[in-house]
């Protein structure tokens, strides 16, 4: 069903091109855009047979979700950290930065190019945010984007912009573990709410406020929010004040800093494989009856 919506959201001559890719790719490039000889019920009736792998634990997602057996949820699929890195990709200012006590990460992801004035909006507010009294000891990074980052944003000296960041290794930086293997809090992420950072938020314990820009980030939130997770505000009513606040609450809430370390716990022990998935059903059960 979600293949068939898609598609028809194309122009007809769209999906003529994109169905003889699939279905006529022997052919020559010259029928890309003459009808495909099949209508686009057929055409995605294989996929009633498909496996689908859903890149996340079933406890993430909704309990009242019923799926067929040919839909299997993954582990968390945390793209591991690359062994080197590339000399012309050093940023010793990043790193520096990251050196330090007090760090707020805010990104949209790849969405900045959907929602570029949500984006925009939602930097500037953070930029506004970091002249409180609450962030003087903080520092800002924002990824805005390789469009974005070419504007004057007349930020601060405790703001860094840059265009992409390594998001993994920032993420892993706030998660760091201490001389005595306790997990030192140096900072939080403001994030748009993609599945992908989810999931490196929560692996790293990092605590973290969802912004939706809009696709499947307010979903996201909502999931988060049945797990206990209670971490969303909407983009369009940002301000700084609120943004101060928000970002103290995430930080110092004890309930919200259990939920996250029980749920990174359980990625930990799902992206290696330790537990069936019993355990995890069980231990997500607990966490919304804690709720």
């Amino acid at each position: 069903m979600r293949a068939k919506e898609n598609l028809k959201a194309f122009t007809q001559e769209e999906q003529y091109k994109l169905m003889n890719i699939v279905y006529n790719y022997q052919k020559s490039q010259d029928v890309l855009f003459d009808y495909p000889g099949i209508m686009v019920d057929e055409f995605v009736a294989p996929l009633k047979e498909f496996t689908e792998l859903i890149p996340c634990p079933r406890f993430l997602d909704y309990s009242h979700y019923q799926h067929v057996e040919t839909v299997k949820y993954v582990e968390p699929s945390i793209t591991p950290q690359p062994v080197g890195i590339l000399p012309s990709s050093v940023d010793a200012e990043l790193d520096a930065v990251l050196a330090g006590d007090k760090i707020v990460f805010v990104t949209a992801g790849s969405q900045v190019l959907d929602y570029e004035d949500k984006a925009r909006a939602l930097f500037k507010v953070m930029i506004a945010a970091m002249e409180g009294v609450e962030f003087k000891d903080y520092k800002l990074i924002l990824s805005v984007g390789d469009k974005l980052v070419q504007e004057n944003w007349n930020a601060p000296e405790n703001v860094l912009i840059r265009g992409y960041v390594p998001q993994r290794k920032i993420l892993q930086a706030l998660g760091e573990v201490g001389s005595d293997n306790k997990k030192v809090r140096k900072g939080c992420a403001i994030i748009h709410g993609g599945l992908a950072t989810i999931k490196e938020c929560i692996y790293y314990n990092v605590p973290f406020l969802v912004m939706p820009l809009g696709k499947d980030q307010i979903d996201n939130a909502l999931r988060l929010q049945d797990l206990g997770l209670d971490n969303r505000f909407l983009v369009e009513f940002a301000e700084s004040r609120c943004m101060r606040y928000f970002t103290q609450r995430i930080l110092t809430n004890r309930v919200f800093l259990n939920r996250l370390q029980e749920l990174s716990e359980l990625f930990h022990k799902a992206e290696n494989g330790i537990s069936t998935p019993e355990y995890y059903f069980e231990k997500a059960a607990d966490i919304i009856e804690a709720k």
